[in-house]
């Protein structure tokens, strides 16, 4: 998890407490989405020419409600 000791130290405090913020026990996965979104935007930085695109895939079956979620890093 995000918040141990040692990667409190290497993360920023609005990243931990986004983390956080979420219960951890969670069977919600679409909880986590917008932290992970934070965390990517962290690492790869507009400044560098890089963006985060978050892709939402529906599954095969319009009668599902899994969908997948991938994150692509693009540098401009």
């Amino acid at each position: 998890m995000l918040a141990s000791n040692n990667v409190k130290k290497t993360w920023p405090h609005s990243v931990i407490s986004q983390f956080e913020a979420v219960d951890p026990n969670t069977m919600v996965e679409n909880e986590w989405y917008a932290q992970y979104n934070m965390l990517l935007q962290h690492v790869f930085k507009h400044e560098d020419g890089l963006g985060v695109a978050p892709q939402y895939s529906l599954y095969e079956s319009w009668e599902s409600i899994d969908f997948t979620t991938i994150y692509i890093v693009e540098r401009n």
